[in-house]
């Protein structure tokens, strides 16, 4: 065998293993790396799975936490109602909004939970609490619509401080996750809101179209009541439609944006400032004659809510001019 040919098969030799462990290396480097994935990949799930469960208790803390923001409602009607600015059955659908919301809370504890978890003990705790505060609050606002118990019944004096107990047992959870959303440690310093400049044309069209079309409104809710009057002379039956349509009127100015001051998109101006205070006195008269009616159905009564109410055209027809003049330009 020659020289020349056993240089030969050392060199191809050499190649071979070159390439085979060149290919080894390539499979133990892909093993590598598709076990290297898969171990982030479970990882990654197992972080994910803990983040949702996080949200999941978190979310189910707050909307418990949230109830005395849900009962504000209520508390306010209560105390309209004691100054003699609501009547009594102004309540009965705050009841029944609060009372479902208590009811579905209650029913579906775990409804943002993912599969296989539930509530921790301390969540128990308090879910118990909510189930009997909503069952108890469902008869008790049937017994009400069905005049079985009034207003003044003791449980619904006592509603606000139960409701409030519950409530603050979920802000404690929520706020030990949470601290930075707590208010009582949030950072007192005020951000003034920077309002859009109304050098825009396009925003201020849109702010002053938005603020005379609420005030033109008034206009027919006047009409509206009006109606309303007519129908409850010709028969008693139609007083609690009266007293229906001027609830909605006193809703509509309490949000009429020119109460607000500004609609951030356009600052009243001249007269119109003027408005603020005719809406104020307004929704005033409408409240105290509407209880006064509620009360005493008389003509003398009536004849107030009337009085009010051609106020109320009056300004309705000064937001309408305003806004024929804004669509002539």
């Amino acid at each position: 065998m020659s020289k020349k040919f056993l240089i030969w098969i050392s060199i191809s030799a050499i190649v071979l293993v070159w390439v085979i462990q060149g290919q080894q290396n390539e499979q133990e480097k892909e093993q590598t790396q598709q076990e290297v994935e898969k171990s982030l990949g479970a990882e990654l799930e197992r972080e994910m799975d803990d983040s949702t469960r996080r949200f999941a208790h978190e979310m189910y803390q707050k909307s418990i936490c949230d109830l005395k923001l849900e009962f504000t409602p209520i508390k306010n009607v209560q105390q309209s109602i004691s100054e003699k600015t609501a009547i009594p059955p102004d309540l009965n659908p705050e009841l029944k909004t609060f009372s479902d919301s208590l009811t579905f809370k209650a029913e579906n504890p775990e409804l943002l939970f993912p599969k296989g978890e539930t509530l921790a003990p301390v969540e128990q705790s308090i879910s118990l609490q909510l189930s009997k505060l909503a069952a108890d609050l469902k008869i008790k606002v049937v017994e009400l619509e069905q005049n079985m118990v009034s207003h003044t019944d003791p449980y619904f004096k006592n509603l606000e401080k139960n409701v409030v107990s519950i409530s603050d047992s979920g802000c404690r959870l929520y706020y030990e996750t949470n601290p930075e959303k707590n208010p009582a440690l949030a950072n007192k310093t005020e951000i003034a809101t920077k309002k859009p400049s109304i050098n825009d044309e396009t925003l201020e069209l849109v702010g002053k179209r938005f603020a005379y079309e609420s005030v033109c409104d008034f206009r027919d809710k006047a009409a509206e009541i009006d109606q309303a009057i007519l129908d409850v002379r010709s028969s008693q039956a139609f007083k609690s439609i009266l007293l229906d349509e001027i609830l909605a009127a006193v809703t509509s100015l309490k949000y009429s944006p020119f109460l607000f001051g500004s609609t951030f998109l356009y600052e009243p101006s001249g007269s119109e400032l003027l408005w603020k205070e005719d809406f104020k006195k307004i929704m005033n008269q409408f409240e105290v004659n509407r209880y006064k009616y509620w009360m005493a159905p008389t003509n003398s009564n009536l004849a107030r809510i009337s009085i009010s109410s051609r106020e109320l055209e009056k300004l309705g027809k000064l937001g309408c001019e305003k806004l024929e003049l804004l669509d002539k330009k």
